[in-house]
């Protein structure tokens, strides 16, 4: 047993602190599933509440079971404290998984990116430089159920030249009489390698998120065609 034996808490699915328990009743409750991996648990040696199947010392516990959203986020009423508090914290337990994304893109922020986005696209050569800053701007400005916030690892250098093309292509669209028709279906196509690499570049600081776009590119460019006909 641990020197916070007798100590251990949790909080049920109507989010009310339960506790405290022994060790080995813990552990009871985890083996019988009224703890589950995603349960907020807390006992002396955290310095906050934390989901259960994140605790090196329960999470074998779990195996086999799906895997628990990250930790919530736990706001201090006070000072935040520097060493593990021995009575469970007093603040606000928030960022429990709602099952909704969320946007926090501040507007003028999202206008500014905007201005530069079309200002690489007119100037061509920046494009790679504004595409990457932009699809930042709005991966880090987004929130996962769980209070995680998206992270992006593109750089610039990773798909330049199809960025690049996409910005000519456009460019030659708008100026060239009838050029919109030929170069659309053209950047259609590019536009999908673009989303395949901006949504394989997005994850979360805990590395529990991998995703990918499997979009087909014949039914990108069906689905614009449509909509090009349309207006």
């Amino acid at each position: 047993m641990s020197g916070a034996d007798g100590q251990f808490y949790y909080f049920d699915l109507s989010r009310n602190r339960q506790g405290p328990y022994a060790e080995a009743e813990f552990r009871r409750l985890i083996n019988d599933g009224t703890i589950g991996p995603d349960t907020m648990v807390w006992y002396p040696e955290l310095p906050d509440w934390r989901a259960a199947g994140h605790i090196d010392k329960f999470a074998p516990l779990f195996a086999g079971r799906p895997a628990p959203p990250p930790p919530p986020i736990f706001v201090q009423t006070g000072q935040t404290a520097q060493r593990a508090p021995t009575t469970p914290p007093t603040g606000t337990l928030t960022g429990f998984p709602t099952g909704e994304v969320t946007s926090t893109l501040p507007v003028w922020g999202l206008f500014g990116r905007l201005l530069l986005l079309m200002l690489g696209s007119l100037l061509v050569v920046p494009a790679p430089w504004t595409g990457t800053a932009f699809y930042r701007f709005l991966s880090v400005n987004t929130v996962l159920p769980g209070g995680r916030r998206l992270t992006f690892s593109g750089q610039p250098g990773d798909i330049w030249l199809i960025f690049v093309c996409a910005a000519a292509l456009g460019l030659a669209g708008m100026v060239l009489p009838g050029g919109g028709l030929v170069t659309a279906p053209i950047t259609w196509i590019l536009t999908v390698l673009i989303l395949r690499w901006f949504v394989a570049k997005l994850g979360t600081e805990d590395g529990s998120l991998r995703l990918s776009f499997d979009g087909k590119i014949m039914g990108f460019v069906g689905w614009n065609l449509l909509l090009y006909l349309s207006f």
